[in-house]
């Protein structure tokens, strides 16, 4: 077949030129949701308080802050008017000697039916977080405590205490109205003020994700000084600081109304019920059905929602159609927690239809406002166009609006008052449900062949849907799903786009592992159907050196979540293009799998050549677009597909599950002292005789770091639910730590004795080529060929799915989305 090279331009193939795409923003969501290393607590709260940059909306007089959110129908009490906080400790040690008295006042302005609770020595159940003060509902915390262990679930809200008023995060001057700088924050922009921001951003996240809300207040204290709190996601609202000594009245009377709000006005969904036991059941009766019966397709995902302490709600969804009814579905936990305090914010639930008794798929966030279209009408649009490979939509729309309004996002309507600092980022919000026929992750493949047919359908779609004016704009691992029946399907619509003239909103986020180079090099660029093709190539791969056998490593993963920082903002992309320049440096066991991703591999680094070789030169555009690329991928997943040999139900467990940096650090220090060691018994001719590593192992291999089936680190191993993602199988890290620490102790002590462990060999009867694997030991060059031998080698190949573009001439100019 004959090849164009040609450069991809957004104006080409008919698109207009006044067609533009937000640009793109990181988000701790969309950089940890796949990432292979759990990140730590204090890398969890630098990206919570880098994800609320531009975010902080204020400062708000508090008395306007509680006219505004807290409003009451009656004059307040005596007792507030006589309010007194003197007898608080004015120089204290530490934050727990405020607790005790600052809890008895708080109680005293409040109605029965509170509890404050110290929440600052033992981390909550499920993330681990220590707010200093809960105030908690009663009856709920009555329930909690048979639990043994404190949860989200009653917290109602939650103050964070410091010592001193010099920590609090937030400016306390007022914004000059002729300074347009939007970096002119509320926010201090401090290492300091970056450590509490990021702490009350951890918290206010956890605590959304874990209840049923539209927003939620809490308390900042520095010192004596006392900042108002409310929290939705398009950002929080800030009070001015004040003293509670000099005006304890603002406190008071923060504790009073507080206590006079209805559930709505504290935030609760009015559209989310909690469920009795009976109603309960009912759903884990359904998800027990399902998971007993072998006809039907499975997912680990479902086991998560038959936790017996997680509280269960019914959930109502109505249609955006003027004939759509509301109907009422029941949900417990959901696959995943958003990471964010702001933002998406999205949460996808197994759910049980009360009216036929089925199970479905909900998913639950807030849409941007400003979108073209809701996901629902952009379903609506796609289905009359007859894309294929979509998903089955019940029911979709807004979520029916509360009578405070609460549904939409608050937050951005502060946004150039007089006396508000900069908030640039900040967006307007507006809750969104989906209802779905059930979906299955790609996690649940029963084999390779399986996986390429459902990245083969997604590829199709995008395809259909670029022909019919739509770009999907965030393929990912998340969004290509499986059907009941296998067939893959694209998902999550929600950042989809009409391609039609329009004016970019102010941002958009993603999920980073899986952004086309082009685009994590340069966010700014207009996104194109091109960029949603080589997402599914990224997917393909990322699922195939997570669920089948292969020669890849832990650090073979490290090329989806490179992201480095500079003037210009967040930049990512350089380890695949390194990736796409070499010759490809993992053997999958599964000869047809391996092939395929070879050419593809092959393909859009013979296309990224062309479009630097294009940019030298200075040329217009000339280098293939999307139906090009999408032609030739579908040709090479076709041949694949039609081939014979597939092997029956290859897949693995996840050979690369999510582990805690010390643990993969520890692993890592261990194997330079192992590759160290091997190097002193080579060059020491005495020791000679000593058994040395099998000829399928190099210095430095990570293949002895722990995996599902593996022993050693990590061989006692617990489900544990982590906030940036589904569950997560996490090694002990105490046990680990000692562990790794021995091995370290071990290694140094037996310098000339150490024996490093074999390789377990392919279980195929066929010679598996020296496939380069990556060193750790900088300088080592065993194993690896220059780039230019890489690309020699490639041209000699005979593979009959080998793509060679670059010995093919020209004859047709390429379009491009």
């Amino acid at each position: 077949m004959a090849a164009t090279v040609a450069v991809t331009s957004a104006a080409s193939d008919g698109i207009p030129a006044a067609f533009n795409t937000s640009p793109y923003k990181t988000s701790s969501q969309g950089i940890h949701q796949f990432s292979a290393v759990i990140p730590s607590a204090l890398d969890k709260r630098k990206d919570h308080s880098e994800d609320m940059l531009g975010n902080w909306v204020g400062p708000v007089d508090p008395g306007v802050f509680m006219d505004e959110f807290m409003p009451v129908k009656r004059a307040s009490p005596g007792k507030v008017l006589d309010a007194d906080f003197s007898a608080m400790p004015e120089s204290p040690s530490k934050e727990s000697e405020m607790f005790e008295l600052l809890s008895e006042l708080a109680l005293s302005f409040l109605p029965d039916g509170f509890k404050v609770v110290d929440t600052s020595s033992v981390g909550e159940s499920d993330t681990g977080l220590k707010p200093d003060v809960s105030l908690s509902a009663l009856l709920k915390f009555s329930s909690a405590v048979k639990l043994k262990r404190w949860i989200w679930d009653p917290v109602l809200l939650w103050m964070e205490l410091k010592r001193e008023a010099s920590s609090d995060p937030f400016r306390v001057d007022e914004p000059d109205p002729n300074d347009t700088d939007p970096d002119r924050s509320l926010f201090k922009n401090t290492d300091a003020a970056q450590k509490t921001t990021g702490q009350l951003a951890s918290y206010a996240a956890a605590q959304l994700a874990r209840q049923q809300r539209t927003f939620m207040f809490s308390l900042l204290i520095c010192g004596d000084q006392v900042r108002f709190i409310r929290w939705d996601r398009s950002g929080a609202i800030v009070s001015t600081s004040f003293s509670y000594r000099d005006n304890p009245i603002h406190l008071a009377e923060f504790f009073w109304r507080f206590g006079e709000l209805t559930d709505v006005q504290r935030g609760f969904d009015h559209t989310a019920q909690q469920v009795s036991e009976v109603q309960k059941k009912l759903l884990h009766d359904a998800i027990r059905a399902h998971m007993q019966d072998p006809t039907k397709r499975q997912s680990d995902n479902m086991k998560l929602t038959l936790k017996s302490d997680f509280p269960c709600y019914k959930v109502s969804v109505t249609g955006s159609g003027a004939e759509d009814s509301t109907h009422d579905y029941i949900i417990q936990e959901p696959f995943s927690y958003p990471s964010s305090a702001i933002g998406r914010s999205t949460r996808a639930y197994i759910a049980l239809d009360v009216l036929t008794n089925e199970l479905v798929f909900l998913k639950d966030y807030y849409r941007t406002a400003d979108a073209q279209h809701s996901e629902a009408e952009i379903y609506e649009r796609l289905c009359e166009a007859k894309v294929p490979h979509l998903p089955r939509v019940r029911l979709a729309g807004d979520v029916r609006q509360d009578e405070i309004g609460s549904q939409t996002t608050l937050a951005h309507t502060f946004k150039g008052k007089k006396g508000i600092f900069q908030c640039a980022s900040i967006r307007e919000h507006r809750h969104h449900r989906v209802v779905q026929d059930l979906a299955f992750p790609l996690s649940s493949v029963k084999d390779s062949k399986e996986l390429t047919n459902a990245v083969r359908n997604a590829i199709e779609c995008v395809l259909s849907a670029r022909d019919a004016g739509w770009l999907h704009r965030d393929v990912s691992s998340g969004n290509i799903m499986l059907n009941e029946h296998g067939e893959g399907i694209l998902n999550d619509w929600d950042h989809g786009v009409e391609i039609i003239p329009r004016t970019a909103s102010l941002y958009r986020t993603g999920t980073w592992q899986f952004l086309s180079i082009a685009l994590a090099k340069d966010g700014t660029k207009t996104h194109t159907a091109l960029d949603d093709l080589e997402s599914c190539f990224w997917v393909f791969l990322f699922n195939g050196i997570h669920f089948f056998d292969s020669t890849a490593k832990y650090e073979t993963l490290d090329m989806f979540t490179e992201v480095k920082t500079d003037r210009d903002g967040v930049r990512g992309g350089v380890a695949k293009r390194d990736f796409l320049g070499d010759e490809i440096s993992i053997k999958f066991e599964c000869q047809q799998l391996h092939d395929l991703i070879e050419a593809l591999h092959d393909q859009f680094d013979v296309h990224y050549d062309a479009v630097k070789s294009q940019r030298r030169a200075g040329q217009a555009s000339t280098v293939l677009g999307p139906v090009e690329h999408g032609a030739e991928m579908l040709r090479l997943f076709k041949k694949t597909l039609d081939m014979e040999g597939w092997p029956e139900n290859d897949a693995r467990k996840d050979k690369f599950p999510r582990i805690r940096r010390t643990v993969l650090e520890n692993a890592n220090r261990g194997l330079r002292i192992a590759t160290l060691t091997s190097a002193s018994i080579n060059h020491h001719s005495q020791r000679s005789s000593m058994p040395q590593a099998s000829s399928g192992q190099a210095s430095g291999d990570v293949s002895s770091l722990p995996t599902p089936e593996g022993s050693g680190i990590g061989s006692k191993r617990r489900h544990e639910p982590d906030a940036d993602g589904p569950a997560v199988v996490a090694a002990e890290e105490e046990e680990s730590d000692s562990t790794m620490s021995r091995m370290a102790k071990r290694m140094r002590n037996l310098v000339g004795v150490f024996v490093p462990p074999l390789r377990t060999a392919p279980s195929r009867d066929r010679v598996v080529p020296d496939m380069a694997p990556l060193q750790f030991v900088t300088g080592s060059s065993t194993g690896q060929r220059s780039a230019s031998s890489r690309r020699s080698l490639r041209t000699q190949s005979s593979d009959s799915m080998r793509y060679q573009l670059r010995s093919k001439t020209t004859k047709k100019a390429g379009k491009g989305v």
